[in-house]
């Protein structure tokens, strides 16, 4: 876990940005740090917000703001990227 978050900068952010061109790994990318690493602790890893807390060495609820902020910033990306696809008609 520690090495993820600490490799945001790094090799993390450029591996997500070369793997995925468009959608949501590229925007997580433009995430201030706080907010990135939050996301990936709590949407991949699967941690609590208090654990979160506690490793990050903040609040649990500047740890509920960071998530949330990011999820707003994320909103519009995965707004489109899970719209439905609508077909007209040929006739």
């Amino acid at each position: 876990m520690a090495t993820l978050v600490h490799l945001r900068h790094a090799t993390t952010h450029d591996v997500l940005a070369c793997w995925f061109g468009v959608g949501l790994y590229p925007a997580m990318c433009k995430l201030s740090p706080r907010q990135f690493d939050v996301v990936v602790l709590k949407a991949i890893g699967k941690y609590d917000t208090k654990h979160i807390a506690w490793y990050m060495g903040l609040t649990p609820s500047t740890v509920t703001h960071h998530w949330r902020k990011a999820q707003e910033r994320l909103a519009p990306i995965h707004r489109r990227a899970t719209r439905p696809i609508h077909r007209r008609d040929a006739t």
